[in-house]
């Protein structure tokens, strides 16, 4: 069965800086190609989009506050799509750990 569903996980950590930081981690043992992320938030009718590039196998890739001017709130979702994956992976900021 072919993996359909781009294969990360992620998660968000304390910024040392601003903000706070989005890790996501690369599952596979494949390099991830034209990974791009987009964060929205629909109360304030916001969304953003930012290309990560290439993720290693099992590299954990962090984005700042500082690096894409985005601070993941409650209430907001972050979609990780990828090249060769028809299905984006889309979490939820509750699931990403967002306090």
């Amino acid at each position: 069965v072919p993996v359909v569903q781009v294969p990360v996980t992620a998660r968000v950590r304390d910024s040392w800086l601003v903000g706070n930081v989005l890790m996501l981690i690369n599952t596979s043992d494949k390099v991830l190609t034209g990974v791009k992320v987009a964060a929205r938030n629909p109360g304030a009718n916001a969304n953003l989009s930012v290309n990560v590039g290439q993720i290693q196998p099992g590299e954990t890739r962090e984005i700042g506050t500082l690096d894409w001017g985005w601070v993941v709130e409650k209430g907001e979702t972050v979609t990780v799509s990828a090249d060769g994956f028809p299905l984006p992976i889309v979490f939820s900021a509750e699931q990403l750990n967002v306090k």
